[in-house]
């Protein structure tokens, strides 16, 4: 059953753009001091490659990349110093592989102290125009294809991507809780989305109830394993710079983890959520003296099915993620106990098995609230 009454859309849409205003206000006139005074000094700008002064490079290893050095002369065409023409060497090692090219656009990273010489160097190629091209080529496709509810699923994402970078982020940074913080930027990130795709239903209710019990239950379950295998926060390879930053900021750095289980977990648990609970709205749509008992087995049959492949889903992505750095500890012939009783591999498996076994107990939590909830609807509409 959809509510059709434009008045309740209204006030709905209304709401969004509300909170939309309030995290846009909050973020534009938040005070992040220990950010501005590591940067002072420092900015990238575009600058265009005028030409290529002298350069010797030389192909390396058997992936045929280049090494050495170029000098170059540039031109900035954005920031304060447009304009300015200036020579540059740009070092090419392995890990910074930028060559650059007569012509071609680059950033470049000015660091002007007030009382020393200013320093350039390349930062990286300029990418912005193709991010964006690519950004909005997915969009497109997924409006072409999808129609409607493509574009609605479009607008949905820029909303949950908008939550994370403008509020939750932000949050965490300035010391709130992170748990805390992230169930509820889960949240609104589930009710919009679901919303949007749904309307306003039993079928959008029970959609963010289900997804919200399963995004709490995967941080419970994290945290019984991060008990059980003395992980926190403290033992990623970013907590060295987070501890200085704290000591500025208040940021949380022990509760992180917590908080990148429940976003990681978010799409999946989602997916399982609004799944069972749209096939079983056409289970009960086309039979209307369905009980809540056949409803709730009915949903763990069709969610018997999604569990493998979901939890695969996650497995794989973590798995796909930590390729590189599994690829390190082979070359670097890491003993059995050694690899199983590092923090890098229990921070990684505790991550993927709070996530999957939150996506297989989110299929009973839906059941239930659609067994609850669909019977209750059909008598509605009889």
């Amino acid at each position: 059953m959809r509510y059709k009454s434009k008045g309740i859309h209204i006030v709905i849409n209304a709401a969004i753009v509300l909170i939309i205003i309030i995290i846009t206000w909050g973020f534009l006139n938040q005070e992040i001091g220990y950010r501005r005074y590591e940067t002072a000094t420092r900015s990238y700008n575009q600058a265009k490659v005028l030409k290529i002064d002298k350069q010797e490079l030389v192909i390396e290893g058997s992936n045929e990349y280049l090494t050495g050095y170029q000098d170059i002369t540039v031109k900035f065409i954005s920031g304060k110093e447009k304009g300015k023409e200036i020579n540059i060497e740009n070092s090419v090692t392995a890990t910074h592989n930028i060559v650059a090219k007569n012509g071609q656009t680059l950033i470049i990273c000015s660091d002007i102290p007030e009382n020393a010489e200013s320093y350039y160097t390349v930062y990286n190629y300029y990418r912005t125009p193709l991010i964006w091209l690519i950004s909005l080529i997915f969009l497109g496709i997924v409006a072409m294809i999808g129609g409607k509810k493509g574009m609605k699923s479009g607008i949905s994402l820029l909303f949950t991507l908008f939550v994370i970078v403008c509020y939750l982020l932000p949050a965490m940074y300035r010391g709130d809780p992170p748990i805390f913080t992230t169930v509820i930027a889960a949240a609104l990130s589930t009710a919009v989305t679901l919303y949007y795709l749904n309307g306003l239903s039993y079928k959008t209710l029970i959609g963010i109830l289900s997804t919200t019990m399963g995004i709490i239950i995967a941080g419970i379950l994290f945290f019984i394993i991060s008990k059980l295998l003395i992980i926190s926060g403290y033992q990623t390879d970013e907590a060295e710079s987070l501890i200085l930053i704290s000591q500025s900021t208040g940021l949380q750095i022990k509760d992180i983890l917590f908080a990148g289980v429940l976003i990681a977990s978010l799409g999946a648990v989602m997916d399982v959520a609004v799944s069972i609970g749209s096939s079983l709205y056409e289970i009960t749509s086309l039979n209307p003296a369905i009980t809540g008992k056949e409803i709730f087995k009915s949903g763990m049959n069709i969610g018997k099915d999604m569990i493998g492949t979901m939890t695969n889903t996650l497995i794989l992505a973590y798995a796909g993620s930590s390729l590189m750095t599994l690829l390190i500890f082979i070359s670097y012939g890491l003993q059995y106990q050694q690899l199983l009783s590092s923090d890098y591999l229990a921070i990684e498996l505790g991550q993927a098995i709070a996530g999957s076994a939150a996506v297989v107990i989110t299929v009973p939590v839906a059941s239930a609230f659609c067994s609850l909830g669909y019977p209750h609807f059909n008598k509605k509409t009889r």
